[in-house]
């Protein structure tokens, strides 16, 4: 079986443990993943999300490059879609938030200046937030998302 069919059957099924070895041994496996990410199921998207954050476990180099590549398409300048990126940011934050550490300050500007994708990115900033030393880098950030949030 092809690895884009194993990604796919393995989302379909649910099974956590067969999603953590697949990105674990298959570091191909993340494109397959955030092509789901677009899919109509929500479903599917929140699972293959969480896909791309459990490969930054065993393949941390790989899953910041594509951190980089869905804040460029965060970026208005990018002309593409990125109505799931914040998705698989949020998804990223929750499993592996050390490796959102840099990219602070663009899901600061996307969460104020973009209207379309802005709550999503304040999400993201969220979950960032409940790690102290990533909370501490950044305190001017996100002393000012809790006192937006009371």
């Amino acid at each position: 079986m092809g690895l884009k069919k194993e990604v796919s059957r393995v989302i379909a099924n649910g099974s956590e443990q067969q999603l953590q070895e697949l990105v674990e041994q298959h570091a191909g496996a993340v494109r397959h993943l955030l092509a789901l990410t677009y899919q109509a199921d929500s479903v599917v998207r929140e699972r293959a999300a969480h896909g791309v954050a459990l490969a930054g476990h065993h393949h941390p180099r790989l899953v910041r490059r594509v951190i980089e590549r869905l804040l460029w398409a965060m970026n208005d300048e990018s002309g593409t879609n990125a109505q799931t990126a914040p998705l698989v940011l949020r998804a990223i934050a929750r499993e592996t938030p050390q490796l959102l550490e840099t990219a602070v300050p663009e899901l600061n500007r996307a969460a104020q200046e973009d209207e379309n994708i802005g709550g999503l990115a304040r999400q993201v900033l969220q979950e960032l937030g409940r790690v102290p030393e990533i909370a501490g880098q950044w305190p001017e950030i996100f002393t000012g998302l809790q006192e937006a949030e009371e």
